[in-house]
């Protein structure tokens, strides 16, 4: 499984590739196969992650060298234990890490306002669309 992303220069980045110019992966991510297993072992065990293996944990997932078997194992595991707040402060952080900036500029006594929806249905009510502006 692999992740796109936008470069700074707004064209498509290359699908997490450690070290590419445009993404903020560093080349001390190993790359190996196998970097997820720990983890995974970890949470099959029931044993709740630290921060600091749930950032590295989602580091080797961002990167790309976990495989799509592993990452659906993990995140089976991990439901099944149970995850707790440290572990997905841990993976919000690598995310946050792995996010490139979007350069945008507001005139002046303009407000900005983020209108993106989840991609609901006429049978699906939208969860991040406040009902007032339903239509």
């Amino acid at each position: 499984m692999r992740l796109s992303m936008i470069a700074r220069d707004g064209t498509r980045a290359a699908p997490a590739v450690r070290g590419h110019p445009r993404t903020r992966y560093s080349e001390s991510v190993p790359s190996d196969a196998g970097a997820l297993l720990p983890y995974l072992h970890a949470v099959v065990a029931r044993r709740h992650l630290t921060p600091e293996e749930s950032l590295a944990a989602m580091r080797v997932i961002l990167c790309g060298d976990a495989t799509a078997a592993q990452i659906a194992a993990f995140l089976t595991a991990l439901h099944m234990k149970g995850e707790t707040a440290s572990e997905l402060a841990g993976f919000a952080r690598a995310m946050r890490e792995a996010a490139l900036p979007v350069p945008f500029e507001t005139p002046p006594g303009e407000v900005l306002l983020d209108t993106c929806g989840t991609g609901a249905t006429d049978s699906t009510p939208s969860t991040s669309r406040p009902p007032w502006l339903s239509w």
